[in-house]
């Protein structure tokens, strides 16, 4: 059985690379995590799936 954990992240800019630092930051972090725990969760037989979600910045 495939199981799968989604992560979404949703932030405000023009699009996914220029947005804020504060969301560039976050962005990076994130990266670093699912880095981090992709081998543990693929063991268990856990993909990631990832996506992004650019909200105007009037919103």
């Amino acid at each position: 059985m495939n199981k799968e954990f989604g992560i979404e992240r949703i932030h405000v800019g023009v699009d996914v690379f220029h947005t804020s630092v504060r969301c560039s930051n976050t962005r990076t972090t994130l990266a670093s995590v699912i880095q981090e725990i992709t081998p543990a969760l693929t063991k268990q037989g856990i993909r990631i799936r990832y996506s992004e979600t650019v909200l105007p910045s009037d919103q």
